[in-house]
């Protein structure tokens, strides 16, 4: 019963390593879509609020870097899934591949979302540059608002493709802007304590 117990307590440390975090970009933006149907209109929309809600490991962090040899300026996620969600017009998983990023200024730093892949994906949605950001590390929850300064462009240039169709946000110079990260507890966390338990009362019954 102990070596089931210890067994069962160290493989579940091991599943524990990694956790799943969600982070979440808030903004405003006006917009369009149309839908994957042949010959689908494009449906516009005014300025409405949006949420982009992803998910991804923590495990998954990469450095950012301007070239495979110099210093990395920077942190990225790459999502594992997204529902992107505009009021008044719906909720829709997002198909092509995205991530968030956390770049390093000068005592400060901005978290972003945009396009993945391996040439210069394009940047989406850019938060403004914020002190408190510096010392994150992408590991840790965080919640984070601003009342402008992101910036909301090259959506034209991006395939943004989600199962209700192509999105398109407009471009907006100073964006309302809210992003908050939360690390959900893995399951093997759970584990840990049970084989704790189960391996203190195996002793006290020898």
């Amino acid at each position: 019963m102990v070596s089931v117990c210890v067994a069962l307590l160290f493989g579940a440390a091991a599943a524990a390593d990694a956790e799943p975090i969600r982070l979440i970009h808030r903004g405003i933006a006006a917009g369009s879509i149309i839908g994957n149907a042949p010959f689908s209109p494009r449906v516009t929309f005014g300025p409405s609020a949006f949420t982009i809600d992803a998910v991804a490991d923590t495990d998954d962090r990469a450095d950012l870097r301007q070239f495979p040899s110099s210093d990395p300026y920077g942190i990225e996620l790459v999502h594992a899934s997204v529902i992107l969600t505009i009021d008044a017009v719906g909720s829709f998983d997002v198909l092509v591949p995205t991530r968030t990023y956390l770049v390093h200024g000068e005592g400060d730093a901005r978290v972003g979302f945009g396009m993945a892949g391996p040439i210069a994906p394009p940047d989406l949605f850019n938060g403004p540059m914020i002190e408190a950001l510096a010392g994150w590390d992408m590991t840790t929850s965080i919640a984070i608002s601003a009342g402008g300064g992101a910036q909301v462009f090259q959506w034209d240039a991006a395939e943004f493709m989600t199962d209700g169709g192509r999105l398109q946000f407009d471009f907006v110079p100073s964006a309302a802007w809210d992003f908050e990260a939360i690390v959900v507890p893995a399951p093997g966390s759970s584990l840990i304590a049970l084989a704790g338990v189960s391996l203190a009362w195996s002793r006290r019954r020898r």
